[in-house]
């Protein structure tokens, strides 16, 4: 997608937000793969993470990870769901924010092949984000471009610039 296709035009932005998670998806050295996850622990702070993105339906704007069931992002994301994906394209210079609720689900459909495997995925747990909120931030030379999607529970979306 060239940079005209997306500059002046929010509904170009989205689509490229789109690409580059559907990208990331595909390509396992595309440094969108690997977001930073930030959730809220027990105590109120922030933690912040590199996780793998594992899987992305743009329809219902979900993202996917895996995980250790055991990890502390499992039991932040039980008590308060709500958290933000940080992903950044240094080629073009992305940034973009997802806020997202996190939903784990524990015991994953899956089915070992031997007795290493049961193990394994015993622990083994897929966190399903689904994005409420994309903040955008392009950064070329030409001038600075930020945007905002939101979308309501009814899935209406309602997008506008923001300044850089």
């Amino acid at each position: 997608m060239h940079e005209n296709d997306f500059y002046d035009d929010l509904s170009g932005v989205l689509e490229q937000s789109w690409r580059l998670l559907e990208q990331a998806i595909n390509d396992s050295t595309s440094p969108a793969r690997t977001p930073v996850l930030i959730s809220v622990s027990a105590d109120g702070l922030a933690q912040g993470r590199t996780v793998v993105l594992r899987g992305f339906n743009r329809q219902q704007r979900q993202l996917q990870i895996y995980t250790d069931v055991r990890s502390a992002k499992v039991a932040q994301l039980q008590a308060q769901p709500t958290c933000t994906l940080v992903v950044y394209q240094p080629n073009p210079m992305i940034l973009s924010k997802k806020a997202t609720d996190g939903r784990p689900i524990i015991n994953a459909e899956s089915v070992p092949t031997n007795d290493e495997n049961e193990i394994a995925y015993s622990h083994f747990s897929v966190i399903v984000f689904t994005i409420n909120e994309l903040e955008w931030l392009y950064l070329p030379r030409r001038g600075h471009r930020r945007a905002q999607f939101i979308w309501d529970r009814a899935d209406s979306l309602k997008s506008n610039w923001l300044i850089p």
